[in-house]
């Protein structure tokens, strides 16, 4: 018998206490970054506690759109000590529509051969803090969340 499964539920260095109850439960930690609300400029969110997670999917929810300029969405690592933010990854395609969008970072993302993501990803390692940001390319009126699942 293979423990290959057994290896993924023990807790990680690092790990956070809700994120060791997530690997035993097998479920993932999901929270909000930016709550839905019109916006005409660049927004970022607050510092978010990865708790000991290795990757993300993060979801850009569009429900009114300018159609112009569009949203860029970034992932910002903040240095644990200081609290500076630098950026970790960016998408390269912007949205100009509503409609909800779905993005992956971790180790590994788009490595796999012939791996397709739709809006788009990076293989980045997450940090013990992150902070994601939503560039907007002209000062046109969006109305959009930002929701996240830690991995």
């Amino acid at each position: 018998m293979s423990d290959v499964g057994l290896t993924s539920k023990r807790a990680q260095t690092g790990d956070g206490e809700r994120a060791i109850l997530a690997r035993l439960a097998g479920g993932c930690i999901s929270g909000t970054a930016l709550a839905s609300a019109a916006r005409s400029a660049t927004t970022l969110s607050s510092n978010i506690d990865a708790r000991g997670a290795r990757a993300i999917i993060v979801y850009l929810n569009i429900t009114a759109a300018s159609g112009t300029g569009g949203l860029t969405l970034r992932l910002f690592g903040v240095d644990p000590v200081s609290s500076t933010v630098a950026t970790s990854a960016s998408v390269s395609t912007a949205a100009t529509t509503s409609g909800t969008r779905i993005y992956h970072f971790g180790p590994g993302v788009g490595a796999a051969s012939g791996a397709t993501l739709a809006w788009g990803g990076a293989g980045v390692m997450l940090g013990s803090l992150f902070a994601v940001q939503v560039l907007h390319g002209d000062a046109s009126s969006y109305t959009y969340s930002v929701t996240y699942e830690l991995i």
